[in-house]
């Protein structure tokens, strides 16, 4: 594959979001930029409502981030695999 590939702009939001999550920048319980701040271009890259909503969407169906009607959405706490436990990375 080519370096110079399309990368539809709701995965390149998505690889961001999750990129932030596992560096530990964006811990568990993290509330995410509002909707308002990525149209803005908030963290040097700029999101428009429909992308951020595909993204979220991902997001969400992959059980990483939750939405709490509102107060805005937020990382979940990674579920502890074979456990049924939840807790913190690492």
């Amino acid at each position: 594959m080519s370096d110079d590939m399309y990368v539809p702009k709701f995965q390149a939001a998505v690889d961001y979001i999750v990129e932030k999550i596992d560096t530990g920048e964006w811990p568990p319980g993290h509330r995410l930029p509002s909707q308002t701040d990525w149209a803005d271009g908030v963290e040097n890259i700029r999101v428009h409502y429909g992308t951020l909503r595909q993204a979220y969407l991902i997001l969400k169906t992959m059980d990483i981030i939750e939405g709490r009607q509102g107060d805005g959405v937020f990382v979940k706490e990674l579920k502890v695999k074979g456990t049924g436990k939840r807790g913190n990375k690492g």
